[in-house]
């Protein structure tokens, strides 16, 4: 789009109906909302926008996340290549928080880089988990539904004409955030025709949507980068989110920390204790490489002042905000097993991974374990009532702490947390082993780090 075009946008800070309903934007996206750890629920919510670090994008996704060195790009750059983009990354890797920084900096008076370069974009914000997504579901019907939603003012605010004339003046910025949230495959695949549909019929407005890796795949769009000539134009370019580099980790630390530390002296020193945690651990840096695992461990590290002792602990309260409470937060009931179930199929395919990690070279350390097997463990630790499938989808698509890599095979999001809920699944094994044998005892430290290793 050029300045001409640019030319013919309203200033919608001179209307009274946007000025309405970028007012209601702001209180939904402005802040940063934390998710998980029900027994932190004390600390307040932040404005975004002084604790957001910007994510980096690349065409491929990321094999190391302690990798230093791959070439990324940013937002930016990406926007000003194209005006269509879908945008993967795995759980908790940023993809919601891009929707709330673009949407609270288009909607914010402040002057920014992407202003400039696109004009003064309306956001238009889909968070898809709240919408009823039918096999007949139109673009109309989507900005039907969009119209709709608490932030979208009854009153005072745009009309649908107003928001038609914006769509044809290529003013909107689209964001489709959370397509892989669509668990049935063909309402994800009726999305997708509405949202090309959509692209079809206003072909200036920027189009962003985002995904979960896995999830996407089944129902990908033709990207641009798979398209002829021909269709490239129209086809959106795809991006996976980067892991935070050193400077990210850095830089989020001290926004933490400036937010929550009054004291120049206290902060510092919370500054370099968490940082130093971090780096003094290869499994913790990966965590932190992750923009939730990183978030959940400040808040740790806030509570605590320090690190719980001993990664157990970390990890307990990382489990339990990953598999219980983001979901309860988000108001998703996507299975019916408690927590205690999820643990013990976990801990024993954690178990048996570990062991394969015998017979692994140096060299080829990932451990891919196929479906069926999982199905079997899963079969033997569920209830005959649990819907198999429902489970290993919700622990696969929704918690993310186990995750396909290949069609049919799956391993942990992490290796630390596959050790993780294999020292859980021994522990438990010394337990029953206690029981039959009263006179034999556990070891002191049962909880520790589990690792097999080549002799």
């Amino acid at each position: 789009m050029n300045d001409a075009d640019k030319k013919k946008f309203i200033n919608p800070f001179n209307r009274k109906s946007w000025l309405t309903y970028f007012s209601s934007l702001l209180l939904r996206f402005k802040y940063a909302r934390f998710l998980g750890l029900p027994s932190l629920k004390d600390i307040p919510d932040v404005l975004l926008e002084r604790l957001y670090v910007p994510i980096y994008l690349d065409k491929t996704p990321s094999t190391d996340p302690l990798d230093e060195t791959k070439k990324t790009y940013g937002i930016g750059q990406a926007l000003k290549q194209s005006r269509r983009h879908v945008i993967l990354g795995d759980p908790g890797s940023g993809k919601s928080t891009l929707t709330s920084h673009l949407t609270t900096l288009f909607a914010s008076t402040r002057k920014h880089s992407l202003e400039s370069m696109l004009g003064q974009m309306i956001p238009l914000p889909f968070i898809l988990r709240d919408y009823n997504i039918k096999k007949t579901i139109t673009f109309q019907g989507m900005l039907d539904q969009f119209q709709a939603q608490p932030f979208w003012p009854e009153e005072k605010g745009p009309s649908a004409d107003d928001l038609t004339g914006v769509l044809k003046a290529g003013q909107a910025l689209i964001i489709m955030d959370g397509l892989d949230e669509i668990g049935d495959i063909e309402r994800r695949r009726a999305l997708q025709e509405a949202i090309n549909e959509g692209m079809e019929n206003y072909p200036a407005c920027v189009w962003i949507s985002t995904s979960r890796i896995i999830g996407y795949e089944e129902v990908p769009f033709d990207s641009a980068e798979n398209s002829d000539a021909r269709t490239q134009a129209k086809s959106p370019h795809l991006h996976y989110i980067q892991p935070f580099k050193k400077r990210q980790i850095s830089k989020f630390i001290e926004n933490w920390y400036t937010l929550r530390e009054a004291d120049p002296a206290v902060r510092e020193k919370n500054i370099l204790s968490l940082e130093t945690a971090i780096d003094g651990s290869d499994s913790i840096k990966r965590l932190a490489a992750n923009p939730n695992m990183l978030t959940m461990i400040a808040l740790i590290h806030r509570v605590h002042a320090t690190l719980p002792s001993g990664r157990v602990m970390l990890y307990d309260k990382i489990t339990e905000a990953y598999l219980e409470s983001i979901d309860t937060f988000r108001g998703i009931q996507e299975t019916s097993v408690d927590k205690s179930r999820h643990i013990l199929w976990l801990s024993e395919l954690a178990f048996k991974m570990q062991k394969q990690r015998e017979t692994k070279s140096d060299e080829t350390p990932e451990i891919l374990i196929p479906e069926p097997r999982i199905r079997e463990i899963m079969g033997r630790n569920l209830d005959s009532s649990c819907d198999i499938d429902k489970e290993l989808s919700y622990i696969a698509r929704r918690s993310g702490l186990l995750l396909p890599r290949k069609p049919g095979y799956y391993n942990f999001v992490h290796l630390s947390f596959q050790e993780y809920f294999a020292a859980i699944y021994l522990y438990d094994l010394g337990i029953c082993i206690q029981a039959l044998m009263p006179g034999k005892k556990r070891s002191p430290a049962p909880l520790s780090w589990i690792s097999f290793k080549k002799k």
